[in-house]
């Protein structure tokens, strides 16, 4: 356990705020082993990730087939289970998207609109750690995996389960209520909290009114993938 393997060189690179630049290939269990080792070198370091590959037990491709097939069991449990055509669904979704195909922005308004104004009101969240995933990978995880699990899960299985006992603006809290907690233990940051239950919530919207799963698929992906693009260009000028 710890960290394996540690190898660095002066980077060609250059940064005015920097003491020095490095370049460094690692292997270690933990982000936070190779910052630990640095640390008790006497070091103060400003550690900055890329082309960070999953743990060296599986690796990057196992890993994002892993995480697709596990997609794709989702979609065949919940179609057996509960009794739900994915025929029927893509034809439900159709029809409510091409009739008013802005509604599938919905959720992602819903989390800018609540998320500026929570951070106007209770700051602005500190800058989330590095992924120990590669680019690639995090956005197959953001734009396909996440958005089917999560969409069966909440929208799905929840949402039939609780609308057979609870009323729907009630069963539309408690869901939400579990999706935020789920991406609150990654958050842990109320403005960011407030702006995933906005946006949950559009999601449970859009599955009460288009009765369509998958829908609710393709709204949280084109979500991420707003998210995503604004983080890598917010990331490029800085």
């Amino acid at each position: 356990m710890g960290l394996r393997k540690l190898y660095c060189s002066e980077s060609a690179e250059s940064d005015s705020t920097a003491a020095l630049v490095l370049d460094c290939q690692a292997v270690a269990d933990e982000m936070s082993d190779i910052d630990d080792h640095l640390h008790a070198l006497g070091l103060q370091v400003r550690m900055h990730f890329q082309n960070v590959s999953v743990g060296p037990e599986m690796g990057s491709m196992p890993h994002a087939a892993v995480l697709l097939g596990l997609a794709g069991l989702a979609a065949a449990l919940y179609a057996r289970f509960f009794r739900r055509s994915w025929s029927k669904d893509l034809a439900a979704g159709w029809r409510f998207f091409a009739i008013k195909p802005w509604r599938l922005l919905f959720p992602y308004a819903a989390m800018v609109t609540v998320g500026s104004l929570s951070m106007l009101a209770l700051g602005f969240p500190k800058p989330a750690p590095a992924s120990s995933f590669p680019l690639w990978e995090a956005f197959l995880f953001g734009v396909l995996v996440a958005p089917v699990l999560e969409e069966i899960v909440f929208r799905g299985v929840l949402y039939d389960y609780l609308n057979r006992y609870f009323a729907w603006l009630l069963a539309g809290l408690v869901s939400t209520g579990l999706f935020t907690a789920l991406h609150g233990l990654q958050a842990g940051d109320l403005s960011v909290m407030a702006s995933i239950y906005a946006g949950g919530f559009a999601l449970y919207w859009l599955r009460r009114e288009s009765d369509s799963v998958s829908l609710c698929v393709a709204a949280h992906a084109l979500a991420n993938v707003l998210m995503f693009a604004s983080q890598l260009r917010w990331a490029a000028t800085n």
